[in-house]
């Protein structure tokens, strides 16, 4: 008799240490992707952030010839613009206006 209620209380001791592995498992993984896409947010976030500019001149007034305006720009991020050539999206009060290439 003494012994049945030894053994059942090491079964119950044995199978709850695995059952909490198991369990520390499961959060140790899903802790580890929250953390790992908290991170890969912040990135595109700074990214983001870095490459910010603003239009410091009127282009309705500057035409160089037919629909060409020019557009000066200061470079307000922390990051420095690329110099190769690259597309970029023109949105003005929400609609897209025209997508073109620029060079420095």
């Amino acid at each position: 008799m003494g012994f049945s209620l030894t053994g059942t209380h090491v079964i119950f001791f044995i199978a709850s240490v695995i059952l909490a592995g198991a369990v520390s498992g499961v959060f140790i993984a899903v802790t580890n992707n929250v953390t790992t896409s908290f991170s890969e947010k912040g990135k595109r976030v700074e990214e983001h952030l870095d490459t910010e500019f603003k239009i410091i001149n009127d282009p309705d007034n500057i035409p160089i010839s037919g629909n060409d305006f020019l557009f000066y720009l200061k470079n307000i991020g922390g990051k420095e613009l690329a110099t190769t050539n690259e597309t970029f999206n023109l949105f003005i009060d929400g609609e897209i206006i025209i997508t073109a290439n620029y060079t420095f």
